[in-house]
Order: C-alpha cells, then sequence, then structure tokens
C-alpha cells in the first residue's frame, strides 16, 4: 500500500517490490533425539556475541532454553521435521530482522549449520532502479509518498500519486 502526503509530486511511477525484509534462519544439522548432552560455541561477532560463549545442555531444549535466557541477538528453538533418520535441529532466528541483524554459522562450533533464510533487507525497484531499505516501511525513495510492503510483485506495477481534494481559491 501507498499514500502520499501534501508534499508529493503527482505522476506515475512504475514499483515492483523484489524482496521483503527477512530475518536469519538456521538450522543445525540432524540429531536423533532431542535428549543428549549438546554443546556449542558461538563465537564473537556471532549475534550480539561480543566473546567467545561456550553453552552445554542435557538435550536441545535446555541448549535452546539456556540460548534464550540471554540477550544474544538470536532466538533458539529445537524442530523436528520428521524424518526417519536424525530429525531434531536447533533452529537460530536473529531477533533482528534485516542485513544488519545477519549472523556467520561458521562462528559456531560444536554443531554444523546451514543458513535457510538469509537475512536481508527489503529491496524495491522504482522506474527501474533498485532500492534496499532495512524496514518494510519506505518512506525515502518517492518524496512525499509512504510504501507499505506487505507481498512480493510478480512484475512492476503502476503507482499513480495524485493530490485529491486540494482547495483552490
Amino acid at each position: 500500500s501507498a499514500s502520499a502526503g501534501p508534499s508529493a509530486a503527482t505522476g506515475t511511477r512504475s514499483v515492483e517490490v523484489v524482496s521483503l525484509l527477512k530475518a536469519q534462519r538456521s538450522m543445525s544439522e540432524g540429531f536423533a533425539a532431542d535428549a543428549g548432552t549438546y554443546s556449542l560455541t558461538l563465537a564473537a561477532g556471532t549475534g550480539k556475541v561480543t566473546s567467545d560463549l561456550t553453552l552445554s545442555a542435557g538435550s536441545l531444549s535446555a541448549l535452546a532454553a539456556d540460548i534464550n535466557s540471554r540477550s544474544l541477538g538470536l532466538r533458539a528453538s529445537v524442530e523436528s521435521t520428521g524424518a526417519a533418520v536424525n530429525p531434531y535441529r536447533l533452529v537460530l532466528t536473529s531477533d533482528q530482522a534485516g542485513a544488519a541483524g545477519g549472523f556467520s554459522p561458521g562462528g559456531i562450533s560444536g554443531m554444523a549449520f546451514t543458513t535457510v533464510i538469509p537475512a536481508a533487507d527489503a529491496q524495491i525497484r522504482v522506474d527501474g532502479v533498485d532500492y534496499w531499505r532495512p524496514s518494510n516501511t519506505i518512506t525515502d525513495v518517492i518524496p512525499g509518498v509512504t510504501m507499505n510492503l506487505t507481498g512480493v510483485s510478480t512484475g512492476p506495477g503502476t503507482l499513480q500519486v495524485s493530490q485529491i481534494g486540494r482547495a483552490h481559491v
């Protein structure tokens, strides 16, 4: 959706939403059970970790609870994929959406992680020019126009900016 303020220049613009703001989501290798002794080391720079931090717990769920009890910039959960072999995975999701919330799964030792959703800023294309912003609310690309991004476009659309109800004396 879009709204125009009183300073918006009238006219027609081509607008395409290429991608929405995304929080990074990384998933560990699979394990046979939630129960067991698991440990991992988060290297400095992983989320808001400022110095290497080693965590150990008697289950993946306890490890996730330990991560969630700290202000690390990451949320942890345990998910079962339902796979016949090694279905349990520790999932880490950044607390901050956008590129600024990205973290390095390579900075985590003790478990192998794969990034399934990379951190990304919103991307729009206006009149053929690409713009990236750390929010799904864009206020600084078309002067006087606020765009609230809610989905990805299948192609460019037309945005008609007009001033309605302007009083003439």
